[in-house]
């Protein structure tokens, strides 16, 4: 979209697309919903034999100019009354495919127009995410993030999980296993690990210090291992 402080002919305005020369026709009066009469010109780029159209219009002293791809005539409709109206409208934006007269020129086109770092990021990860913040094959691996602790006998760097509360949680829920494990509660060993195992399991599945699936993996482990 073009915005002019003069007014200008639509046909010999320099176009903004990045095409070859356009062989445009004579200009004609179309109706656009919400914008009222405006110019209109169709183009053809003889080379890719693609078809472009270009809207003209003006309200007080600016001159507006919409163009681009026939097949995405109804968006440039929109766009043209949007800014007409100095503020956006709705409605609905679809290809008009009987518009195109070589589709593999229009995918070509549209195929060029595309960012391609951005188009393989969506393709490999997903529309959700950042291609600038995403790792894809063969990126190098980010090194992980590390704490200072400092301490009376100097400093240690160590990783950023080995400090975080979670970790924290899980050995205090490790001293308690060990702890009734060889406090002698229980009149015999069966008893004594049992009620160990009980408690620690229900521990960790109450503050899923880890996953689930690793906890209730680890329960008939444990069941072998201390002869339950």
């Amino acid at each position: 979209a073009l915005s002019l402080r003069t007014a200008a002919d639509p046909a010999t305005v320099p176009s903004a697309l990045p095409v070859a020369a356009l062989t445009c026709a004579g200009p004609s009066q179309v109706a656009i919903d919400k914008a009222g009469l405006v110019t209109a010109l169709k183009c053809r780029d003889a080379a890719n034999k693609l078809d472009y159209v270009r809207y003209a219009a003006t309200r007080g002293r600016n001159h507006f100019i919409v163009e681009g791809l026939a097949g995405y005539d109804p968006a440039l409709r929109l766009a043209l009354a949007s800014l007409l109206l100095d503020r956006a409208q709705s409605g609905v934006v679809q290809v008009a495919t009987t518009e195109v007269s070589d589709p593999a020129a229009f995918a070509r086109t549209q195929a060029g127009s595309l960012d391609a770092a951005g188009a393989r990021a969506e393709t490999l990860l997903g529309h959700a995410q950042d291609p600038s913040q995403s790792r894809r094959q063969g990126d190098h691996e980010e090194k992980p993030a590390t704490t200072e602790l400092r301490t009376p006998v100097g400093k240690f760097r160590l990783p950023a999980w080995m400090l975080s509360s979670t970790f924290l949680i899980l050995l205090i829920i490790l001293a308690i296993f060990l702890v009734l494990l060889f406090a002698p509660i229980m009149e015999s060993p069966e008893q004594q690990n049992c009620l160990a195992m009980l408690i620690f399991v229900s521990l960790l599945w109450a503050t899923e210090a880890i996953p689930l699936f690793v906890t209730s993996f680890l329960v008939p482990f444990l069941v072998v291992i201390l002869r339950i």
